[in-house]
């Protein structure tokens, strides 16, 4: 116990963990907080706990003793509970972080499932979405599908301006036959555009040449969601059917 409260008491340092270029699909590793404290009693008695910057109240804190002349006297692990929420000692700031690496800005919608992006490296690029397919808008000879203009708004509303992570995904192709970018889009926060279209009903599970996409079933579960709420192209007057016909 007295212990414990001696580790209360120490002082509290922030530390910027060594940190390599995360790749687009990669989550930036949290910064650390660790506690360093020297006990009066022992001498060069030295407590360090690194702890995640989370709301969790769980800390693991590990405790090494050194002797006279640095040599290592003990060493003991411990596993204590915080007597009140970590987040309540450091700001709000610290405790959000980035779940995504953003990398481009969205720059236009072309219809609900191809957005133009300008990438911080490669320049403008048009971006096919994956796993997900809207009613067409724009398909020359053919009819704007039902629900197609509502989707388009709904990519125009939740993207343009945005800065995004472009996340390729290894069970499909780089491009497409017209030079498009196949990608996910995913705003900073973590918010998956081909994941929320399904959801909000502005878009279909697609699955192209028989090949789910890694995020099928994240997908797939969202679009269930929106047939069972009946949300936009699920709900009247589509009821699902979007199909554009010759003109």
């Amino acid at each position: 116990m007295h212990l414990l409260l001696e580790l209360l008491s120490a002082q509290f340092h922030w530390v910027e963990p060594f940190r390599r270029t995360p790749s687009h699909s990669e989550i930036a590793p949290p910064p650390v907080m660790r506690v360093m404290r020297t006990f009066p009693r022992t001498r060069s008695t030295t407590a360090s706990i690194s702890i995640p910057i989370s709301t969790a109240s769980a800390v693991r804190v590990d405790v090494v003793r050194l002797g006279f002349g640095g040599a290592v006297a003990n060493a003991v692990a411990l596993s204590v509970v915080a007597v009140m929420p970590l987040a309540a000692l450091v700001s709000p700031s610290l405790v959000a972080a980035n779940p995504a690496v953003v990398t481009a800005t969205v720059l236009k919608v072309v219809d609900g499932d191809t957005i133009d992006i300008r990438d911080d490296v490669r320049g403008r690029l048009r971006v096919r979405l994956l796993g997900i397919d809207t009613p067409e808008t724009k398909k020359p000879g053919y009819t704007v599908g039902c629900w197609g203009p509502e989707a388009t708004e709904f990519a125009r509303s939740t993207m343009v301006g945005q800065r995004v992570a472009v996340v390729t995904d290894p069970t499909q192709d780089r491009t497409d036959r017209y030079g498009r970018t196949l990608a996910y889009l995913v705003r900073a926060d973590g918010w998956d555009y081909s994941v929320e279209a399904a959801r909000a009903g502005a878009a279909k599970s697609y699955v192209y040449d028989n090949k789910l996409v890694a995020r099928y079933d994240l997908i797939d579960r969202a679009q269930r969601e929106a047939q069972e709420s009946q949300r936009g192209l699920w709900g009247p007057p589509c009821l699902g059917n979007t199909e554009s016909v010759p003109a």
